[in-house]
């Protein structure tokens, strides 16, 4: 019964973690340390590596509060290769053993496949991109890598089949894939790697970036001109419209006649030539009052006639032109 109570009441002890670094694939003579993590006050942690010798390394915690134990494997060879778990000690029992963790070694196989770009993206309807890993020989697993280099490469994924779909892609991705291949015999053994195939999806080009900000500049310096020019024409119509109105009422002010000119004409129809009134004097006295009527008839005609002609056009007219006219007119008259 006691013991019976005992193994009732027994609560199972926390499970260990294990990871390692720099990763779970590693190449051929490489050096990589496991962990192994565990509760506080164990004395004794073993790495054990689960192969039909069933291999183990034994590490014991300094002064009972160590959590984290180390194991380093300096020089990774095939036999390596395989699953590893790690289970602790507390005194009396062993723990359970927690999660596994499965270590790959590269290089062991000779043959160095060929990895390429089979399709890429077809517009933008389709963002898919497919690789293909080819080997001379047949193989049962094709491993595809991205990232990290060839001794410890990155985020691998197996299949059985040599093409790898990547989706999506935009514009602007890229990435360096290596591929790998391996048996069933042994998935934990692979071949050397390919070379490696940076996949780059190329972006928006620059030019047409560059395009595209020219055109917006220029569209928006015309929209600009074309608000100045608008603000410039509402001015002038404006001031237009002011100046027009000036113009009306300065024309309506001096429409009869301005003020000098009225002067001049009034002037010039005081003003008698004086060879005109010489010319009255030289007429014989038998001439009637009718003749002399015709004389300053002369005179009013000539200033009935005229478009008011400019000032320095009547100071430029000859008086005896004058005189000619009114013995002309005399004369005509007479005979008639």
């Amino acid at each position: 019964m006691g013991l019976g109570s005992v193994l009732l009441g027994f609560e199972p002890s926390p499970q260990p973690s294990i990871w390692a670094v720099p990763g779970t694939v590693i190449s051929t003579g490489s050096a990589v340390t496991i962990f192994c993590r565990t509760p506080p006050g164990v004395t004794n942690v073993r790495l054990q590596h689960h192969v039909l010798s069933g291999k183990w390394y034994d590490c014991t915690p300094q002064g009972g509060t160590q959590e984290v134990c180390e194991f380093s494997l300096k020089n990774m060879m095939h036999i390596d290769a395989g699953i590893y778990s790690c289970k602790y000690s507390n005194g009396y029992q062993w723990s359970g053993i927690g999660d596994k963790l499965e270590l790959v070694v590269t290089g062991v196989y000779k043959e160095k496949p060929s990895l390429t770009v089979d399709s890429r993206p077809q517009g933008f309807s389709e963002r898919n991109v497919t690789l293909g890993c080819y080997t001379r020989h047949s193989s049962d697993i094709f491993i595809l890598c991205r990232d990290g280099n060839a001794s410890f490469p990155l985020n691998c994924l197996q299949q059985g089949h040599n093409k790898f779909f990547i989706s999506p892609v935009s514009p602007g991705y890229k990435r360096t894939y290596r591929c790998f291949v391996s048996s069933k015999v042994n998935a934990f053994l692979w071949s050397v790697p390919s070379d490696p195939l940076e996949l780059s999806i190329p972006g928006p080009s620059v030019s047409l970036i560059v395009v595209w900000v020219t055109v917006s500049a220029v569209c928006f310096l015309i929209f600009l001109l074309l608000i100045c020019l608008c603000h410039h024409c509402a001015k002038c119509k404006a001031s237009s419209g002011e100046t027009r109105s000036q113009v009306k009422y300065k024309s309506s002010s001096s429409a009869p006649m301005d003020t000098e000119e009225k002067i001049k004409y009034d002037e010039l129809e005081h003003i008698q030539p004086e060879n005109c009134s010489q010319a009255d004097t030289q007429v014989s006295a038998a001439e009637d009052t009718k003749e002399v009527t015709y004389a300053q008839l002369c005179q009013e005609i000539f200033l009935e006639n005229m478009d008011s002609p400019p000032s320095n056009t009547l100071q430029g007219m000859s008086t005896q032109t004058c005189v000619y006219a009114m013995l002309r007119l005399s004369q005509e008259e007479s005979q008639s």
